[in-house]
């Protein structure tokens, strides 16, 4: 007899247990959900005041969190439709009251803003108005400091070229005539037509480092100061003049700018350009006269 009721009291524990699970979970027996209510004391502050529950979608968003973290989504239940037989709020979650980007999951929440923290560039004062604060954030000494790494990263770069061999050659047709009705004599930069020099020119006394490519295409360090006046012997002997390369020019760069548009200047790149009538140029040389 005690068997059998104790066989219909397990029975009906069963019966209500399984009545339970289907209308509303097994975990209902384990847990009792919280009433679904806003939490009264939440808020977010920020520069236009204290935003609450009530806030929702209008000046605040379930994803904002307050002072100590705790987002919308955990405390206004009723307001972001987070309950067990709600659904979720429609209401548009863009509207943040803190600022976008704030690093408050690392850093916590920043509750005031400086006055003096400005956009570089043009400051956000009240109007759209505003001086020009780029000076203050970077001074001239901070410019000529980045100016001056700037130039050493170009002279580093310029000397791993030379040693990697990415330079320029002089063209076999340098120191010919142009050719022609032409006047002048062809170059070492892919054979341009240069003009000859004046003779009495007072550049000719101006001293420029040039560096000596070897037959085997190698660079000779170091570099060596010639002027026009005064050019080695060896330059002078079978044509060797068009070994040696500006400093500033050596180097085999890619230009930007069309070939073209350069200048008579531009290419002159080796001692035979600068100084074709005591290289021996015979187109350059005085027909009359003494030289």
């Amino acid at each position: 007899m005690c068997k059998l009721l104790f066989l219909l009291f397990v029975l009906m524990i069963l019966y209500l247990i399984q009545n339970k699970c289907e209308k509303e979970g097994f975990f209902s027996l384990l847990y009792k959900p919280k009433a679904c209510n806003d939490d009264p004391e939440w808020f977010v502050e920020n520069k236009d005041g204290k935003h609450y529950c009530g806030h929702i979608g209008k000046s605040v968003s379930c994803y904002d969190r307050d002072v100590v973290g705790r987002e919308g989504w955990e405390q206004c239940l009723k307001s972001c439709g987070n309950c067990v037989d709600t659904k979720v709020s429609k209401a548009p979650m863009g509207v943040l009251a803190g600022f976008s980007g704030d690093p408050y999951e690392d850093f916590g929440v920043v509750l005031h803003m400086s006055e003096d923290r400005q956009w570089v560039g043009k400051t956000a004062s009240e109007g759209g108005g505003g001086d020009d604060i780029r000076g203050y954030v970077m001074g001239e000494e901070q410019g000529e400091d980045i100016s001056n790494l700037t130039d050493r990263m170009d002279s580093v770069e310029d000397i791993f070229d030379m040693i990697t061999g990415n330079v320029k050659t002089c063209s076999s047709d340098a120191g010919k005539g142009c050719g022609g009705d032409k006047k002048g004599f062809k170059g070492c930069d892919d054979g341009a037509c240069l003009s000859c020099p004046n003779a009495k020119s007072k550049s000719k006394d101006n001293s420029r480092t040039y560096i000596k490519q070897t037959s085997d295409g190698s660079i000779q360090f170091p570099g060596v100061e010639i002027s026009c006046k005064k050019i080695p012997d060896d330059a002078k002997k079978g044509g060797s003049c068009k070994d040696y390369f500006l400093f500033d020019k050596i180097i085999d760069k890619d230009e930007d700018k069309p070939k073209d548009q350069d200048t008579d200047k531009d290419k002159r790149i080796s001692l035979l350009d600068m100084c074709p009538m005591e290289c021996g140029v015979q187109s350059c040389q005085i027909k009359t006269g003494s030289k």
